[in-house]
């Protein structure tokens, strides 16, 4: 009977792997499905205060449930994100200390004010400290913010940039962006360019018989 068993265990097939996001997929169901329950047992008097404690707009007692589901999984995406963010921003910023070469890098902890020898894994970890204090987390997640923006606004189409300064309040017509443009595009069809021999003839007067006298 042992024998038995040992053998159809054996034949079992292998379950296959969770990957990383199935697992948060996994985790974000279950987190919110013992989270609706707790919900349900809230009255409604208090879930609209917890609604409009997370800016949402009261109503029934289900409506408010689920925007409030929906606001707390986006919070937790959102710090999940921001984590994910972070550890890129210091990755990038200490390979960039790591490709400087040994001079470079004994100018920049110099520059820095760090002073003495110092090999260049202290060095490299003095310099993304120093980095970490002057904000340099805060300002690297601030360009990141900017230029995801900064991409969104390209992606759209002119209409839809137009009713965006509309609703803002922006004025689309800014003159110095209308004037750098017009020169700019001026200056690539050849109008600030050096005359061609051909231009030099045509903007030369023909000489008259009097002329050649004089001369």
């Amino acid at each position: 009977m042992d024998e038995e068993e040992e053998v159809e265990e054996e034949q079992e097939e292998p379950q296959p792997t969770e990957t990383a996001e199935e697992k948060l997929a996994r985790e974000e169901t279950e987190m919110q499905s013992v989270r609706r329950k707790e919900l349900k047992a809230v009255n409604v008097a208090d879930l609209k205060e917890m609604a409009l404690s997370k800016g949402l707009e009261p109503g029934k007692k289900e409506t408010m449930m689920e925007s409030i589901l929906e606001a707390e999984a986006k919070a937790r995406k959102d710090a999940r994100d921001r984590d994910t963010n972070i550890r890129f921003i210091v990755v990038k910023k200490k390979e960039e200390y790591e490709a400087l070469n040994f001079d470079a890098l004994r100018k920049t902890c110099a520059d820095a004010g760090i002073k003495g020898r110092i090999s260049r894994e202290a060095g490299v970890s003095e310099l993304l400290r120093l980095w970490q204090e002057d904000d340099g987390i805060d300002k690297g997640l601030a360009q990141m913010a900017y230029e995801a923006r900064e991409a969104a606004l390209f992606a759209m189409d002119t209409t839809g940039l137009l009713k965006l300064c509309e609703a803002k309040g922006t004025n689309p017509y800014v003159k110095e962006v209308m004037v750098d443009r017009i020169v700019k595009k001026e200056t690539a069809s050849g109008k600030f360019g050096r005359p061609t021999l051909e231009e030099k003839k045509d903007a030369e007067p023909e000489k008259t018989t009097e002329d050649a006298v004089e001369a």
